[in-house]
């Protein structure tokens, strides 16, 4: 069933969401995908358009307990305005099968693979905050056919970013010597100290995970280091990080955007690590923006999305030393980009470029 018709077929219940979709007491109708290796994933799907896969929260993952969260409901809500948002549990969390032992990147990625080949995606994009970041990019490297955009809220390449954060060490000690005191000093901490209700119940969800599997996973992150991975990324990648946030701050934000070739940073105001603690619908529509119907349209003649911007300069009739102004990029990389573009598009000249960039809708 595609993403845009499993709303459709969701089970009535007791209310429906501003995108439209029906949703039960704890949130939209739960499926299942087999692993590569024969793990059992959970996730659901809601509302219509571009698919986007939301990967987990960090290390804390239960896709139907989370419906619970005001907050966290709300976001999924607000992004399903525009795009069939996707969620799922990795191995060892929430409603998928336990871990049998030690995970790797590799394995995290293959429950990836799986929700999106059983939803018979040809192209996603996808959204992930905090240590999740990882898995996202590691995906985006092993797979870059199938992915069309990347969303990395809060996230980090190197371990050290992470562990120098403050507060790091003390809280991942905790989960040993007492789960209680964790899950409040986390959830306080994604939160505000100030917080109250949502931070309790969030303390609650945080509680209800599985303390292996945590570890497990814990474990996996700190022994990865994804800034390898960095420059073979090729998706348009947008890296948004809060200026107040610590956990990692800005610094981490910054390595990915340098180091990733085809990426923005965006940084909000606020302290919160969760998009939806705060200004949600400033984190909501600026994802929004960058997402719009990337999966569905495309670009033709395998143009990236910096050669289509080129193009639609050379059809306005700019000079290439013009064309290097405005996207503030060197003339020898100017020149670069428009010999790929005739190369691409089978133009023998400006002109003809100028005729095919109308032609496909990118010039007027």
């Amino acid at each position: 069933m595609s993403p845009r018709a499993h709303c459709r077929s969701q089970r009535r219940s007791a209310r429906t969401s501003p995108s439209g979709c029906k949703l039960g007491a704890v949130g939209p109708r739960i499926q299942y995908a087999r692993s590569s290796d024969g793990v059992s994933i959970a996730y659901w799907t809601l509302g219509s358009g571009a698919p986007l896969l939301h990967l987990p929260w960090g290390t804390l993952s239960h896709c139907q307990g989370e419906w619970r969260l005001e907050g966290c409901r709300l976001w999924y809500e607000r992004l399903a305005q525009r795009n069939t948002v996707i969620r799922y549990d990795p191995r060892g969390f929430g409603m998928s099968d336990p871990m049998s032992g030690p995970v790797s990147i590799d394995d995290l990625v293959k429950d990836v693979e799986a929700v999106v080949d059983s939803l018979g995606l040809n192209q996603v994009a996808l959204l992930a905050a905090g240590e999740s970041g990882n898995t996202a990019l590691a995906y985006a490297a092993k797979r870059p056919d199938r992915l069309c955009r990347l969303v990395l809220w809060c996230c980090y390449a190197r371990p050290s970013d992470r562990e120098k954060s403050p507060g790091y060490q003390a809280t991942t000690a905790l989960v040993d010597q007492d789960p209680v005191i964790f899950s409040e000093t986390v959830s306080r901490i994604v939160l505000g100290w100030s917080a109250g209700e949502e931070a309790r119940a969030l303390a609650a969800a945080i509680r209800a995970v599985d303390l292996v599997s945590l570890r497990l996973l814990l474990d996996t992150f700190h022994s990865f280091d994804a800034s390898r991975m960095l420059p073979m990324i090729t998706a348009p990648t947008l890296v948004m990080h809060r200026r107040g946030w610590r956990n990692p701050g800005l610094d981490a934000a910054r390595v990915l955007a340098a180091g990733i070739p085809n990426a923005r940073m965006l940084v909000l105001e606020g302290k919160s690590g969760l998009p939806y603690a705060g200004d949600m619908e400033a984190a909501a529509a600026a994802v929004e923006a960058y997402l719009g119907d990337p999966c569905a349209a495309g670009l033709p003649a395998g143009l990236s999305e910096r050669e289509a911007e080129v193009l639609r300069l050379v059809a306005a009739g700019r000079s290439n030393r013009e064309i290097g102004e405005e996207l503030s990029i060197s003339l020898n990389t100017v020149d670069r980009h428009v010999s790929n573009i005739l190369t691409k598009i089978g133009a023998a000249n400006r002109a003809e470029a100028a005729a095919f960039a109308v032609r496909q809708g990118l010039a007027h």
